[in-house]
């Protein structure tokens, strides 16, 4: 593969990666890859989504992108979609036969040295580093994120209670995977002891099943794997979650919520409205390092993440 083409099998428009000005914001070559690599993952997600009958939609910044822009908001850098236990359990089954390099979905068992509860479909040719979590150990390719929206409870005090439980396990995760976690306080060097003899599939079999809890009460989903102010903002009707339609982000259809602009007024409210110009690509707020020419595994060689 030439050191001048991008690592990607979809079609770019001509001119695609070219600077740009958008809404009065200027996008840079760089991030023009970065968003065509971005778009490359969502093409090859709708693909296999689309073959094994498997439901999704843009989400978050993507989906106010998707409505209010016709694609990238253009001071954003990253891609969301979201999907419900059932297809997500779904798409993890047929996920290692489907994507191949430089494709990775990469979850805590595909990927031992990575934990979070929802997961992110990669491009291992490329680099998209988190600073705070960064690890040669594990892959740290350009990624969409792919959400769960599990059932959310309507009594705060249950949610209080199954996130307090969630972060635990999580932690214990962390120890058995040997990935830097700390133990949990209330077992302490014991637990150092008897981590080895604790199955990580079970710890994972347990997280999932206190995530998925919420859903036996109420009509809400969220993403429980996140804090309050997320799950509490950042959430959907079953039926909103169910309900969709085409739309185009930049010269892809993608599916959004059928009732998106009710859900966009509740997450941002005024939506169509942007943010002061001194707020504006201050998202990850420089958190991530990417590089859309360099692999992530010749990144770390380099020293260029430290």
């Amino acid at each position: 593969m030439s050191k001048n083409r991008l690592p990607i099998k979809i079609e770019l428009p001509p001119g695609f990666l070219e600077e740009e000005l958008r809404s009065g914001y200027k996008v840079c070559s760089k991030q023009k890859k970065i968003w065509a690599v971005e778009l490359d993952l969502l093409s090859e997600l709708m693909r296999v989504c689309d073959k094994h009958n498997i439901k999704f939609q843009v989400f978050a910044g993507t989906l106010l992108g998707a409505v209010r822009h016709g694609g990238y908001i253009p001071w954003d850098d990253d891609l969301d979609v979201c999907m419900d236990r059932k297809n997500f359990n779904k798409l993890c089954k047929v996920a290692a036969s489907e994507f191949h390099n430089p494709y990775f979905f990469q979850t805590a068992t595909s990927d031992r040295k990575f934990f979070f509860g929802y997961a992110r479909l990669r491009n291992s040719y490329t680099t998209g580093a988190i600073k705070w979590t960064m690890s040669p150990e594990y892959n740290n390719g350009i990624f969409i994120d792919v959400y769960v929206m599990d059932g959310l409870a309507p009594w705060s005090g249950f949610i209080k209670v199954q996130w307090c439980i969630l972060e635990k396990i999580s932690r214990a995760i962390a120890v058995c995977s040997d990935v830097g976690g700390e133990s949990p306080k209330i077992l302490g060097k014991l637990f150092r002891l008897i981590a080895p003899l604790i199955s990580v599939d079970f710890l994972l079999w347990l997280y999932n099943f206190v995530l998925g809890f919420g859903r036996h009460f109420g009509n809400k989903v969220a993403q429980i794997t996140h804090g309050s102010r997320i799950f509490n903002e950042h959430w959907l009707t079953k039926e909103e979650l169910s309900t969709t339609e085409l739309i185009k982000f930049e010269w892809l259809d993608v599916p959004v919520p059928a009732d998106r602009c009710e859900i966009l007024h509740r997450i941002y409210g005024e939506y169509l409205q942007f943010p002061p110009e001194e707020e504006r690509g201050k998202w990850h707020n420089n958190e991530i390092i990417f590089d859309p020419d360099v692999p992530y595994v010749e990144a770390f060689r380099k020293g260029m993440l430290h």
